[in-house]
């Protein structure tokens, strides 16, 4: 079995990590604190604190301390977050779409036109022919 390297075994193995990089990829420019992200994801800090440590030691994330908060931002400079940022994007673009899709399709077969079609009678309320 080839080796897998591991910053991807880093990327796809947690919920919270595609979480947080999905936030970060919508915030490219912008530093969060773990407190700040634990809220906005509802997360336990210290998961959040882990996840961030272990982007950080593979490259994707960069830090910096202000008094006793530690900021984390996207590294610009790795090889990985232009081509992440699309994926994310694709991936979260993809599902938004469908999810769209879906939720249109769902209104469509819950109006009372397509209830009565199903219930044996035209969407006009008059009996569909016997067969």
């Amino acid at each position: 079995m080839p080796h897998v390297p591991e910053v991807l075994k880093c990327l796809f193995s947690s919920t919270l990590r595609i979480k947080l990089l999905s936030h970060y990829f919508a915030h490219p420019r912008e530093y969060f604190y773990v407190r700040q992200l634990a809220g906005a994801l509802d997360y336990s800090a210290g998961n959040v604190a882990r996840e961030l440590a272990n982007l950080e030691r593979n490259g994707l994330l960069i830090s910096r301390t202000t008094g006793n908060r530690k900021h984390y931002a996207v590294a610009q400079s790795s090889p990985f977050v232009h081509d992440l940022r699309s994926i994310f994007m694709k991936a979260n673009s993809a599902h938004g779409i469908l999810g769209d899709r879906l939720a249109r399709r769902n209104r469509w077969s819950r109006s009372p036109a397509m209830n009565r079609s199903f219930s044996g009678q035209s969407p006009k309320g008059c009996p569909l022919p016997k067969t």
